[in-house]
């Protein structure tokens, strides 16, 4: 069911169902860009949580899928259908192991792992299954009140399933790792959650000095309340490393987070949210912060014009950001329904992450379009509040902070690369997805995340890699009127670079014809292009007269084709 367009909006934790104000308006005063996002929007130039809370937003300048490409920030991309307003509703929740997880049990699936690990007996099919959990839930887990106590080490660091398919200690040497410890590597990561237990022993030192709570009727820096979903997230990515303590390691543990709470338990609003990303800018700004990745695992299905701003902003100022897809099995280019935001804002710094198995079948949403990776998303080994472990069933939120991981990975290996140089690697490196007894799987890359691998595998150690995919339109076919500007937005990278593409011949199919135009695709930056060198490359064509044709362009091996129809009123 569609949202409601009426007062504010809860994002779920994985539930259920500016670059730049136009190059122009910087030469002109502030009250004329005051006057321009005014008539876009009919909100201020920056976009407040007030406003937001009245239900405002821009007028939609594209529906969902249509042909015409959102203009680059400040307007919006959000169509009528899909805008938040719904009143508060609870985060999606799920249910997580219902007992404890034993020692003895963790540390029998450790040495399972570490023989695995070694090529001896035990198998990879076996492996998948060292730790059993209840059949999963749709959405995310969560944890009861009798959280698991500590745990024996599991004996070999990296060694649960997930980290083995990442190839993490392999990535872990190349920075140097046991003889530079991974903690002389100075990378910030902030976690957009539930917060973190700052007390747990595996999580105490990779927590930040920053932090901030807007969950509570004015903010503060208590991030530890209720923080289950959060603190799983942050272990996902900086739990301490072969500490002899928990027996969880964080995908890169030298890295630190920096918390902000929106919510407890499974609450959270996109209010907070927004305060938070307004806060983190500051951050930036004010203290010279320099935040690697936002890990973002929760959305909603409805999109709002201010949140779109708010990460265009981080955008500029080079923050990357990670989102989980959602969960429940469907595909999120479908026409029909409203996908899942933050992660379908087409902004090229939003990565959209799927879950997927040890045998790298997809089992959460999907789409050529707007669901970028998938990565480890089931029998999760994750930290709990009051100092335990437990293990999480499936979802994308865990999916999300895996992607984030690698990413301060690859800061960590060199800290002079981009936002965009760390999108590509993280796109382009890993091995191919499956579907299992799915018809279909399809997602932007067809891949799914691996930080070091062989034959040019990895993204610390990618080597020939390519996707070539387009982003828009998402439909498959498109009908347009004469006079009107069809844009193409392409995803084609190598590795970490921008892969140049080729022209691509428009063909009349219908009455069958010849070429009739060649699109020229460029990434320079200039509208309708948003960014100069981050691989997302744009070409436009006005639609001719008559309607009644249709022609076709490939690129990357898919057709779209586009159907003229009369002008309206004619």
């Amino acid at each position: 069911m569609l949202p409601s367009v009426a007062g504010s909006v809860t994002l779920w934790l994985d539930g259920q169902g500016t670059q730049r104000c136009w190059r122009a308006l910087r030469l002109v005063a502030f009250v004329a860009a005051t006057v321009c996002l005014r008539a876009s929007d009919g909100q201020a130039a920056s976009p407040t949580v007030g406003g937001l809370e009245k239900g405002g937003g821009a007028p939609p300048t594209a529906t969902v899928g249509l042909v015409i490409l959102p203009s680059p920030t400040p307007t919006c991309s959000c169509s009528a259908a899909c805008r938040c307003g719904a009143a508060e509703e609870p985060y999606g929740v799920g249910t997580l192991r219902s007992f404890p997880l034993r020692s003895a049990e963790l540390e029998s699936a450790g040495r399972r792992l570490e023989a695995l690990s070694a090529g001896k007996a035990a198998d990879f099919a076996d492996a998948a299954t060292l730790i059993s959990c209840p059949e999963m839930d749709s959405t995310d887990g969560s944890w009861p009140p009798d959280a698991s106590p500590l745990a024996l080490t599991t004996p070999l660091p990296g060694g649960s399933w997930n980290l083995i398919e990442l190839g993490v200690r392999e990535a872990w040497a190349a920075l140097g790792w046991p003889s530079v410890p991974l903690e002389r590597r100075s990378v910030y990561i902030a976690m957009i959650d539930t917060g973190i237990d700052l007390s747990h022993p595996d999580l105490h030192d990779r927590v930040a000095p920053w932090r901030r709570s807007f969950a509570g009727p004015e903010p503060d820096a208590d991030v530890s309340a209720d923080s289950a979903h959060g603190t799983a997230m942050a272990s996902i990515v900086v739990a301490s490393g072969n500490n002899g303590a928990i027996g969880i390691d964080g995908i890169m543990w030298g890295a630190q987070v920096i918390a902000c709470k929106i919510g407890g338990g499974s609450n959270g609003t996109l209010a907070n949210a927004l305060r938070c990303l307004e806060w983190l800018e500051r951050l930036i700004d004010h203290d010279h912060v320099r935040i690697a990745a936002i890990n973002f695992s929760f959305g909603a299905e409805c999109c709002d014009c201010a949140m779109e701003r708010a990460l265009a902003r981080l955008r500029d100022r080079g923050v990357l950001v990670v989102a989980s897809a959602g969960n429940g099995r469907k595909d999120a280019d479908s026409p029909g329904d409203c996908p899942f935001y933050p992660a379908s804002y087409p902004l090229s710094n939003v990565i959209a992450v799927t879950g997927a198995d040890p045998y790298g079948n997809v089992l959460f949403r999907y789409g050529k379009r707007r669901v970028h990776v998938a990565a480890p998303g089931v029998q999760i080994p994750v930290l709990t509040p009051a100092g335990g472990r437990s293990v999480m069933p499936g979802g994308s939120s865990p999916a999300a902070a895996h992607v984030t991981g690698v990413a301060a990975l690859l800061y960590a290996q060199e800290p002079a690369r981009s936002w965009i140089q760390v999108r590509n690697l993280l796109l382009s490196s890993g091995p191919g997805v499956r579907c299992g007894d799915q018809p279909t799987c399809a997602l932007v890359t067809g891949r799914r995340l691996r930080a070091w691998g062989t034959g040019g595998l990895g993204a610390l150690s990618c080597s020939g890699q390519s996707v070539v995919r387009r982003l828009l339109p998402v439909e498959e076919e498109i009908r347009s009127q004469p006079g009107q500007t069809v844009v193409l937005r392409v995803l084609s990278i190598e590795c970490a670079r921008p892969r140049v593409l080729p022209r691509a011949a428009i063909r009349q199919l219908s009455p069958a014809g010849g070429i009739v135009a060649e699109l020229v695709f460029h990434d320079d930056g200039r509208s309708p292009d948003e960014v100069a060198g981050d691989g997302e490359f744009h070409a436009a064509w006005e639609v001719p007269t008559p309607p009644g044709r249709t022609y076709g362009v490939t690129v990357g091996g898919e057709t779209l084709e586009i159907v003229v129809v009369p002008a309206s009123g004619t």
